[in-house]
C-alpha cells in the first residue's frame, strides 16, 4: 500500500513543488497518474483499483485533505474491516471536503475526478456490499 501511495505521491510533489506547475498540470499529473495505476499498459490495462495511489496524490496536492482522507481510510477499515468499504469513504470525503473548503475549480476536478475512478473500479465491490456479500479484508 505505502508504493502504491508513493506512486500517486511522487508525480504530483514533483509537479506541484520542483517544477512549480499550475493547478490544471498538478490535476492533469494527479489523474494521469492514477488512471496509469487502474490501467497499466504493460499488464494489459489491468491493475489496481486507485485508492492507495489516489491517496498519495491527494497527499502532495492537497496535503490537510489528504491527511484527512488517509485517517478516513484508516478508521474505516477497522471500524468495517473491509477495505473497499474504506476506500470508498474516503475517497468520497475527500471530493466532499475539497468542494466545502477548497472551492477552487481545479483541485475540485482532481478530488472528483479521483473520486470517480475509485467508485468506478469499486462497483463490483458496491454491488456485492449492497447484497450483504462482501467478505472482510
Amino acid at each position: 500500500m505505502l508504493l502504491d501511495m508513493l506512486k500517486g505521491f511522487v508525480p504530483v510533489a514533483l509537479a506541484r513543488w520542483v517544477f512549480g506547475l499550475s493547478w490544471p498540470w498538478i490535476t492533469a499529473v494527479g489523474i494521469a497518474t492514477v488512471l496509469g495505476h487502474v490501467f497499466p499498459i504493460w499488464h494489459g490495462f489491468r491493475g489496481g483499483k486507485g485508492a492507495a495511489t489516489a491517496g498519495g496524490v491527494l497527499l502532495a496536492a492537497l496535503p490537510p485533505i489528504g491527511a484527512v482522507t488517509l485517517l478516513t481510510f484508516v478508521v474505516m477499515k477497522k471500524l468495517s474491516r473491509r477495505a473497499s468499504v474504506a476506500s470508498l469513504s474516503a475517497a468520497s470525503l475527500a471530493a466532499a471536503l475539497t468542494m466545502a473548503f477548497d472551492g477552487r475549480q481545479w483541485p475540485i476536478q482532481l478530488a472528483v475526478g479521483l473520486w470517480m475512478i475509485v467508485a468506478f473500479r469499486h462497483s463490483e465491490n458496491i454491488v456485492r456490499l449492497l447484497r450483504g456479500e462482501e467478505p472482510p479484508g
